[in-house]
């Protein structure tokens, strides 16, 4: 479950770009909190960041609205019933956003190109925002 390099996730100081973050975890100077919805009391936390693997992966793009996610077909997206693969998602299915509102997909892109992505392994968070949708974490 890997994110575009050059797509950012919500965190305790503002949207930043995975691959920011990852300069930021390596260099050791701060570890930002990602933002994360625990599952189990339906709030949003921030949780640190266990590790972030670079890797390079075949991906997609899910448009919603104004908002969009360029990611690997097996990321899960969560909708009303639960996390769904990436590759599964449907033009018309609903997606939560960050502000823990729906909305719809409006575009799939099925790309076979192969970009830079990350994996975000997290510390007591099990999902994170990319683009103000709630995705699952690796």
């Amino acid at each position: 479950m890997s994110i575009f390099a050059k797509r950012s996730v919500d965190t305790n100081f503002g949207n930043i770009y995975l691959s920011t973050i990852a300069k930021i975890v390596d260099e050791g100077s701060m570890n930002p909190l990602i933002l994360t919805l625990d599952e189990k009391t339906n709030k949003i936390k921030h949780v640190p960041i266990k590790k972030i693997v670079y890797r390079k992966r075949k991906t997609m793009v899910v448009q919603c609205s104004s908002k969009h996610i360029c990611c690997t077909p097996d990321h899960k997206i969560l909708t009303p019933s639960g996390y769904v693969r990436a590759d599964k998602i449907e033009i018309g299915d609903k997606v939560l956003l960050n502000n823990l509102s729906y909305t719809f997909v409006t575009g799939l892109i099925k790309e076979t190109k192969v970009r830079p992505v990350y994996d975000l392994y997290l510390d007591g968070g099990t999902n994170h925002t990319c683009f103000g949708l709630f995705v699952k974490s690796a």
